[in-house]
């Protein structure tokens, strides 16, 4: 897995608990945001992944799966201070469509002024207003894949439709470690 930062490493669940091995957010919710326009084929993988998770996924009642789709800062209202957000998107990066992403922390905030997603004003402008209205959330993981293909149409590409379970996986063992599920 590859970071836009050019540094290269595989994410466990290790990394994302506590040496008490309880799940980082204790009393706190998680939400996962499918963001993006799936009628812009590999644009709307972040919608398919949260669709996948309600299908193929069980996860504790703190844990919220919204289809984000193209709102912008309407979602706004799903960060707050109590809550861990993953969101799932495609991302612009200098790598082969299909290859899975993962930011957290600075990496996040490094880049919402920079081309993030392909819809890059609603989710810099989301990051912006949840910053500013106080709505921060306690973590935010991003995770996402590089597209090959925007145009309209409904199916993914080839290389982003090979990866998409992997996707899949990874964030549903994000949310199932910040869950403590």
């Amino acid at each position: 897995m590859m970071s836009p930062f050019g540094k290269s490493y595989c994410v466990s669940r290790a990394q994302v608990m506590l040496s008490s091995g309880r799940g980082m957010s204790g009393d706190r919710g998680v939400v996962v945001l499918g963001i993006g326009n799936p009628m812009r084929r590999d644009e709307g993988v972040g919608v398919r992944v949260v669709e996948r998770l309600r299908a193929h996924y069980r996860f504790p009642d703190s844990v919220r799966l919204i289809v984000g789709g193209i709102r912008g800062i309407g979602l706004v209202d799903h960060f707050s201070p109590d809550v861990h957000v993953v969101l799932v998107d495609a991302i612009l990066a200098p790598y082969a469509p299909g290859t899975l992403i993962r930011l957290t922390g600075e990496e996040v905030v490094e880049t919402a002024t920079r081309p993030l997603a392909v819809h890059q004003a609603g989710a810099a402008e989301l990051l912006t207003w949840a910053r500013a209205l106080g709505r921060w959330p306690a973590s935010l993981v991003v995770w996402g894949m590089v597209p090959a293909c925007v145009d309209l149409g409904s199916e993914l590409s080839p290389p982003v439709a090979a990866q998409l379970d992997a996707l899949v996986a990874a964030v549903a063992r994000e949310v199932h470690a910040l869950s403590g599920g």
